[in-house]
């Protein structure tokens, strides 16, 4: 991770990742019908949850680098996907209230930097912080990444270095485990997954759509050819 050269690899692999199944989207639904083309983010973003975990569940049988470069570009590309609803798909910012939301989000930051844990403080300013990126205009995604950036990975050496126990990012992820892998994720899955049983008449109409094979060609194809030819190049 000190080498430029290899902690650059995944991020440019993630664009990559990008890129080419937004191509592929495009080529797919070009005059199709009307409007159609703007749905080129759809195959871009890989789910990070699932992706990581079924990164966890075969992890062990990798080699070190090579987990860390998957977790890595998990990661990387779902920021660049939360950037590109933020950017592309946000029809209008309110100011004021983007403003705002910087006032729970610098708190919770203060608590969570002076290694705070109490619940009763930190959810409701995390609550305010979603409350307002989503009143702003801008995908709430981002005010839970930007949530996320402020918690400490490592404990200080005021707090006994890292060999003083687990940090408090550590510790935030053991709490909520239960609550994203036992509730969230599979409400998620559920909700997202958007399954209509048509039948074989479904099956083949959804085989002829356009944007539907846009979006596999993108997600299977795209992401195996723009990952591994950014890669290898």
């Amino acid at each position: 991770l000190r080498d430029p050269g290899r902690a650059a690899l995944p991020i440019a692999a993630a664009i990559g990742g990008m890129v080419v199944p937004a191509l592929i989207f495009v080529a797919f639904t070009a005059g199709a019908t009307e409007g159609a083309t703007r749905g080129w983010a759809i195959p871009t973003a890989t789910d990070i949850a699932f992706a990581v975990a079924v990164l966890a569940v075969i992890s062990t049988h990798l080699p070190s680098a090579l987990r860390t470069f998957l977790l890595t570009l998990a990661v990387v590309d779902d920021l660049l996907a939360i950037t590109v609803i933020a950017v592309f798909y946000t029809a209008k910012i309110n100011l004021t209230a983007l403003l705002l939301a910087l006032i729970p989000l610098g708190l919770f930051a203060v608590l969570v930097q002076r290694r705070v844990r109490s619940a009763w403080l930190l959810i409701p300013l995390a609550l305010a912080t979603w409350a307002l990126v989503h009143e702003s205009g801008i995908h709430a995604t981002v005010a839970g990444v930007l949530l996320g950036f402020t918690v400490p990975v490592l404990r200080s050496q005021r707090n006994g270095g890292p060999e003083a126990g687990i940090g408090l990012a550590e510790h935030f992820e053991h709490v909520m485990r239960p609550i994203s892998a036992g509730f969230a994720i599979p409400v998620f899955a559920f909700f997202a997954a958007g399954v209509t049983i048509g039948g074989y008449d479904g099956l083949v109409t959804a085989l002829t759509d356009p944007i539907a094979l846009g979006v596999v060609g993108g997600l299977v194809v795209g992401k195996a050819v723009g990952v591994f030819g950014t890669t290898r190049l």
